[in-house]
């Protein structure tokens, strides 16, 4: 799902299916930084590669009576397009991994980020 419309579009197909808009479950929370658990480059594992914008669950689906555990799907903004072109992603919970980003490590990263580059000649 490339753009905010198909994000919009996937949410409202998810609540059709059952799934009820939460801010916060299992852990998960809208504006947390999450990574794709096949993500597995320092970046990613510092500082995530996109965020959680909307969390759905469902706890009568038959996957949840099947595993005992509540469905959830989430929609992320990733930070850049993935292969596919698509800057919104829908996942399940499990397909994620939370990333504990560290305020002084972020505003140090920012900070470098912002200061001059001296030529390398």
């Amino acid at each position: 799902m490339a753009t905010k419309e198909a994000a919009d579009a996937a949410a409202l197909i998810l609540q059709k299916r059952g799934f009820t808009e939460v801010q916060e479950i299992n852990g998960l929370t809208v504006g947390a930084r999450v990574r794709a658990t096949g993500e597995q480059f320092s970046r990613a594992y510092r500082e995530g590669t996109g965020t959680i914008e909307r969390i759905f669950h469902n706890e009568r689906s038959s996957w949840a009576q099947k595993y005992q555990r509540p469905d959830i799907e989430l929609i992320i903004k990733r930070d850049k397009p993935d292969f596919g072109g698509d800057e919104y992603i829908t996942r399940a919970d499990y397909h994620v991994a939370v990333v504990e980003v560290d305020p002084e490590d972020a505003a140090e990263e920012a900070a470098a980020a912002a200061e001059p580059k001296e030529d390398a000649l």
